[in-house]
């Protein structure tokens, strides 16, 4: 039991840095990508725009599932 709660913590860190590293590259692909998405105010590529409201939540629900 003791190895294992040795291993849980540290993997822990590096969890929350893989996760970190996702969030991070997330958020850089949305803001890249906005612009082949929305122009002027106005969504000019509907299945890129969906694409980065879907990518979110799928984050989302990985990181409080």
């Amino acid at each position: 039991m003791l190895v294992f709660l040795v291993f849980l913590f540290a993997a822990s860190p590096a969890f929350a840095d893989d996760e970190a590293r996702r969030i991070v590259a997330l958020l850089d692909y949305l803001g890249t990508d906005y612009k082949n998405a929305v122009r002027d105010g106005k969504i000019v590529r509907q299945d890129e725009y969906q694409e980065m409201q879907e990518f979110p939540r799928e984050l989302w629900n990985s990181l409080t599932s």
